[in-house]
């Protein structure tokens, strides 16, 4: 197995800051999402 250099090293890490940011979003934003996928799931409910 051969070692990774500087640049693959790099690619790697700025892949894993984007998800790290993204779950850091929807962390901080769970309430709001929670609140807008029940607002959207009542249009499907069959007892309204």
């Amino acid at each position: 197995m051969r070692d990774l250099n500087e640049h693959e090293v790099s690619i790697v890490d700025g892949g894993n800051a984007a998800l790290l940011a993204g779950l850091a979003f929807v962390y901080y934003e769970r309430n709001n999402i929670r609140d807008f996928f029940d607002g959207f799931l009542d249009g499907f409910d069959p007892e309204n």
